[in-house]
């Protein structure tokens, strides 16, 4: 572990001298950049995680393609421009938009396995908080950290997570990374055992890796998913922060064992009323723009279905993906006065951005 950290040095200095270059190429070379064809075909599949292990594999494709004959830094700032290019497809295209998070996991983490064997820092896109270059960033932590399942995250995470703008995210992807390492365990020992090590990391960056072991959880495919029931009583623990991070992901575990989402606010309801909220959030969010009119029929207190439509409207129209105009026009769908009003007002806030909102 010190003999990779002391490599690292030098390629981080490298890599800072080299981002500037690096940026003033992306222009020029993101409009030849081809996010690739073929997205229709895994849409046609039956299951989401068949669609996402096909959309990973022509992420996958497409990137390597883009790169071909690339190297340094050009080659990584075409690749940059494919996640970017992958980006503003999702934005015109609702299914890859709600799927292009976990299929960006892969490449990311052939990057960050690529990353680790050359003994140096991946290069991290800007945006890194966007819906599809996020799981891009998450990627990249899991790749670096494949086959260390004991590594130091207290002292890796400095080197890895290099870029100040990306540690939020970089630091999920430890926690998914932190999960992986344990894909034989059972549901709650796997994530009590991951959930411990996020502990060693500085600052307020535990709570983002907490995020990364339940999404990960959420997702697990291999050996087998995890039941909705095991998952939820992964997130019955007395650790409060846990739990939170935990009932955030309950709709994505839904999702991966291609149970309707529908189910979901029936099963946050087994949370306190704590956890209920970023369950009934995330909820909100599976729901997409075009279903926030499905926020009313979350159960009381109000404040749970307003907290649906922040799920709903938030990511989208604070990445870019959906207009303030179309968001606006969605509100007008839904039934109960007050909520459509605050849909309103959140559209307006998230139009902002999504930095600036969670800033404020």
């Amino acid at each position: 572990m010190p003999r990779r950290l002391h490599n690292l040095l030098l390629p981080i200095f490298v890599l800072a001298i080299a981002m500037f270059g690096g940026w003033l190429l992306t222009n020029r070379i993101h409009e030849n950049v081809d996010v690739g064809s073929g997205f229709g075909a895994c849409f046609a599949r039956d299951g989401s995680a068949s669609q996402i292990d096909c959309l990973s594999t022509r992420f996958e494709a497409g990137a390597k393609q883009a790169v071909k004959g690339l190297s340094g830094t050009e080659r990584d700032t075409r690749l940059l421009a494919y996640v970017r290019a992958a980006e503003e497809a999702a934005a015109d295209d609702p299914r890859l938009a709600g799927t292009c998070h976990p299929a960006m996991h892969k490449l990311g983490r052939v990057e960050g396995t690529r990353a680790a064997k050359l003994d140096s820092a991946p290069a991290f896109p800007v945006g890194s908080s966007q819906l599809c270059t996020a799981g891009y960033v998450h990627g990249l932590a899991e790749g670096y950290l494949t086959g260390t399942p004991d590594a130091e995250v207290a002292a890796v995470f400095p080197a890895l997570c290099h870029v100040t703008k990306a540690r939020e995210g970089c630091a999920h992807g430890v926690g998914h990374a932190l999960l992986r390492a344990r894909a034989n365990e059972p549901a709650r020992i796997a994530a009590d055992g991951a959930a411990i090590r996020c502990a060693d990391l500085p600052g307020e960056f535990p709570t983002n890796c907490l995020n990364g072991v339940y999404m990960e959880l959420a997702m697990r495919t291999q050996p087998a998913s995890v039941a909705t029931a095991d998952f939820v009583n992964a997130c019955q623990t007395e650790d409060v922060e846990r739990s939170l991070s935990c009932w955030g992901y309950l709709t994505l575990n839904l999702t991966t064992n291609d149970t309707s989402i529908d189910k979901a606010p029936s099963w946050c309801a087994r949370a306190e009323l704590p956890g209920q909220f970023p369950c009934i959030e995330q909820y909100g969010r599976a729901l997409g723009v075009e279903g926030v009119a499905k926020c009313t029929g979350v159960s009381d207190p109000q404040v749970l279905r307003e907290r649906c439509v922040d799920g709903a409207v938030g990511l989208q129209v604070g990445s870019g993906h959906v207009s303030e105009r179309e968001a606006n026009a969605a509100c007008g769908a839904v039934d109960q006065k007050s909520l459509r009003s605050y849909c309103s007002r959140a559209v307006a806030r998230y139009a902002k951005g999504r930095e600036a909102v969670e800033r404020a």
